[in-house]
Order: structure tokens, then sequence, then C-alpha cells
């Protein structure tokens, strides 16, 4: 615990070197933080010998671009999924700002191959997920902030809630930014020991059930990949899927499998330990991811019906993949596909005949699929009952391959026929278009030849208004020159009778007139 003597030095140097009485605090609680880290690291080299450790430390901001260059990573096998709510990440990042301390991040320090084929140093974290994780959500943009309290600096409250990083006053990005981490890296250990280690650690939201049980199984990277089949990202939900339901899953197919049916039991005080201890060999594996695709295949196949009974068909399909109706059909699922048994016909004539009907051995079934249904009485009934029907009807089913024969076939005839309609459709709007073209085009050629008629409409009507044009104005000439010539005759007639005594022209004046008259009319 941080003591009151050095909450008062703290006090006394930001008085002493003008910083704030916040800044020096802060430094306070990271050096007390790294303290921590330094006897938390030499606490885990006495707990576990064969381990060597060493502390250091990271801004948020350093943290970040550790991820993104990958120098850091969060996927150990023992981690487990983001399970913080937002309220959690809220809080995290308040303790961020505000200099509540934060424990240490413990990761296993290994040499990958990185980029270029060069080995680089990783830091592969085993506690801390939550915490970076959230770090880099609210860093990227990723998280919004909900209503949080203000954060005080230098005696200024900032109200900051429901905003995101890049929202936040320049003051505040950079105290999260600076914000320091502290490290513990583990070198030297054993899958083992990294389990170990990790069940010991309970910091942020403690572990359920099935978390405590997947750090302690010695196959959890196989039953990780085995539950990366298709079957589970196509039949259940990301929830189910982070609640590790494709795993449980797994492990109670595999106690179907393996486990006597006189000793069934799938109650968790059963499986927890047997997921803890079972081992895979590769036959196991391959029986596994057998079920799965002849599960997944008898769910799709029930899915595409069509037709008047398709809802109820699609009903069952969902129903088969519901957990323990799944796991009650895993017996018949192995023994369809070791006797080569067609998915097909033990969707139509075994789970469409079984389910869903007003049948004594349905109605007994669903009351052995309800409340207690992993007790071994249950588990039992429901086996009995399947195996009952589908003793009965398996003598109905058809071999895969021919089976495969006929949906090939089908297949190609509907592929051609969808080809063929595909070229008729083709063909059709070909044809449409041609026509549509061709339309356009003879609408185009009446549309420039009514075009070209017009225009010489208008040019014979322009010539002709040019012409009569040209006869007003040689009309307008000649009267004009008429006029003139009138003019100069009255002219000259004045001249010649005049009185000779007035003299009103001279000779030569009148010559002039003349001259001028004559070749008027000439």
């Amino acid at each position: 615990m941080m003591n009151n003597t050095m909450m008062n030095n703290a006090t006394v140097n930001a008085e002493n070197n003008n910083n704030t009485v916040e800044e020096v605090t802060m430094n306070a609680m990271e050096q007390y933080e790294a303290k921590m880290a330094e006897m938390q690291a030499e606490l885990l080299e006495k707990a576990f010998p064969e381990i060597s450790t060493t502390t250091t430390s990271m801004t948020a901001k350093g943290i970040v671009q550790a991820f993104k260059s990958g120098k850091m990573e969060s996927g150990n096998t023992v981690q487990r999924t983001d399970v913080w709510k937002a309220e959690q990440r809220d809080l995290f990042v308040h303790s961020i700002l505000t200099g509540f301390p934060i424990p240490q991040i413990i990761s296993i320090r290994s040499e990958v191959v990185g980029k270029n084929d060069k080995m680089v140093m990783v830091d592969d974290l085993i506690d801390g997920k939550q915490r970076t994780t959230t770090l880099r959500m609210f860093r990227n943009n990723e998280h919004r902030l909900g209503n949080i309290q203000p954060i005080v600096i230098d005696d200024m409250a900032y109200d900051i809630s429901g905003m995101t990083f890049d929202e936040l006053p320049e003051v505040i990005r950079d105290k999260f930014d600076s914000r320091t981490f502290n490290f513990i890296r583990i070198d030297g250990a054993d899958d083992d020991t990294i389990a170990e280690i990790f069940k010991r650690l309970n910091n942020g939201t403690p572990l359920s059930a099935i978390e405590k049980t997947r750090v302690a199984s010695k196959e959890l990277e196989t039953i990780i990949e085995i539950g990366k089949h298709q079957f589970f990202h196509d039949v259940l939900t990301e929830n189910a899927l982070r609640k590790y339901t494709n795993e449980d899953i797994i492990i109670k197919t595999m106690m179907m499998l393996n486990v006597p049916k006189a000793d069934i039991c799938l109650d968790n005080k059963v499986v927890r330990p047997y997921y803890e201890t079972v081992h895979f060999e590769q036959e196991n594996i391959d029986e596994l991811n057998a079920i799965f695709t002849f599960g997944l295949r008898v769910a799709k196949h029930l899915n595409s019906a069509t037709g008047d009974n398709a809802k109820r068909m699609k009903r069952i399909g969902k129903k088969v993949t519901v957990r323990t109706h799944f796991i009650s059909l895993v017996p018949f699922m192995y023994d369809a596909i070791q006797n080569g048994y067609a998915a097909e016909d033990f969707a139509d004539k075994f789970c469409a005949e079984f389910f869903e009907t007003n049948t004594d051995d349905y109605s007994i079934y669903r009351g052995n699929a309800s409340s207690g249904s992993n007790h071994h009485a249950q588990v039992l009934k429901r086996w009995e009952i399947l195996e009952k029907v589908y003793n009965a009807c398996k003598g109905e089913f058809r071999k895969q391959e021919e089976v495969d024969v006929i949906i090939k076939a089908e297949a190609e005839a509907k592929a051609k026929a969808e080809a063929e309609a595909k070229a008729a459709k083709e063909a059709e709007e070909k044809a449409k278009a041609k026509a549509k073209a061709d339309k356009e085009k003879a609408k185009a050629k009446a549309e420039k030849e009514a075009a070209k008629k017009k225009a010489e409409r208008e040019a014979k009507k322009a010539e002709r208004e040019a012409k009569k044009a040209e006869k007003e104005a040689a009309k307008a000439k000649a009267e004009a020159e008429k006029q003139e010539n009138a003019e100069l005759e009255a002219e000259l007639d004045g001249a010649m009778n005049a009185p000779e005594e007035e003299e009103l022209v001279s000779d030569e004046e009148f010559a002039e007139l003349e001259a001028e008259l004559n070749k008027a009319l000439a």
C-alpha cells in the first residue's frame, strides 16, 4: 500500500519543483506500481523455479504501437475472449486518466519468425488481455465512453462523457497516451506452467467454470482447432461461440463416442474432469470432424427443403443442431458414417420421421430432453429411444455414393437448365436490345430525314423570299430611277420653256443637263 509519507513527499516535491500535485502523485503511483511488479515477479520465480522474469514498463501509446507492429499479442490459448462490458471499459479508461492503480500485465516472452523471415521477440499476454483490448479499442476510437466522472487536471474539470479518444481535449489525450503500464515478462515456461500461472491469476472479470476447465486441459489447442469446423460457425451464434459452446459440444461428442452407453453422463461434474484429462489421437480428430461434417450436411439438407412440408423440415433442421439433440444423435451419425449411409436419408427417413411427431417415442424423448437432460438417466433414455427408431429405419438408407451420384446428376441437370434459361434470357434480352436499337436507329433516321426535308423547305422558302426581295429591290430601284428621270425632264422642260431674258441656265449648263438626260434614257 502506498503510505501517507509517500503522498506527503509528493505534495512537498510538487511545491519545490513547480509541478502540480497531480503530476507528482501520478509519478509516485507509477513508482509504486513498478515496485509491486518487481515484488510479483520475485514471487513468481519462487513459485515456479524453472522460469525467469524481467520487469519493464510501457506507455499506453507504446502498447498500441506494439500490438500494431506485431511485437505484442494476446492470442495465447489460455486467454479468454473479450468479456468486458461497456461499463467495465469506461471504468478502466477512467482509472488510466485518474492514476488509479492498475495491476501489472504478464506476458510470455518468445522468439518467433517475423517479417522477411527474421526472428523477433514477441510478448504473448497471459494476463491483461481485457485491459490491453480496452486500451486499444479506446485509443483507436472503437469505444465511446458512457457517463463517467469528470477528469480534473490543474484544478480544471473536464467532462468527457460520450466521447471517443479523438474527441477528447488535447490535455486529456496526452495524459492517456503517457500513462505507464508495468509488465512482467516470463521466460522458460512450458505450456503446463503457463496454464498453472493463468489459473492462479484472477484479475478483472472472474474466470467462469468453463474457462477454468479450459486452462487445465492438456489438449486445449487441439480442441480449439476442431472448434473451427464450419459446422459451429453455421449453427452457433457469436454469443454461443464466446461462451465456448463449440468446445462443450466437442467434449460431449467425444464422450458419446468413447464412454460406454451404460456409463454415459453429461453432467458438468463428469464433463469437466473429462475435459481436463481427455487425449486426442489422430483417429479421434478424424472421427469428430466426420461427425460435424455429416451433421452439417444433414442440417443443410433439411434447411433446403421446398414445397408444402418445407417449413416443418426447416424447423427440424434447426432442431437437430441444438446441442442436446445433436449430441443425442452422435452415436447414430457415427454408425451411419461407418456404414456409408447417406446423410440425406438420415435426415429424411430418420430425423424428419421422428422429430416433431405425435408418437409416444417422441413424447418420451422430449420429456427427457428438457430439465436435467445431462443426467445419466435422461441421456440413456434418449439414446435407447433413438436407437430403437434408428434401427427400424436404417434399412431404408441408401449408400452415400449412390445418393451423391443422384445429387450430382440433379445438380448437373439443374445447372444445365439454369444455363439454358440464362442463355434464353440473354438471347431474349439481346433481341429486345437489338429491337430497341433498331427502333432508335429508325427513329433517328426518320428524324434526320424530317430535319433534312424541313431544312430543304426552309431553304426554298428563303430562296423565294430572297427572289421576292430582289424583285422588290429592282422595282424600287426602277421607280427611284423613274422618279429621278421625271425630275430631270421636269427640270429640262423648265429650262427650255423659261424666257430668254431670264437666262435661267447658261448654254454650258443646258448642255450638261441634256447629256445627263440622254445618259439616263440610254
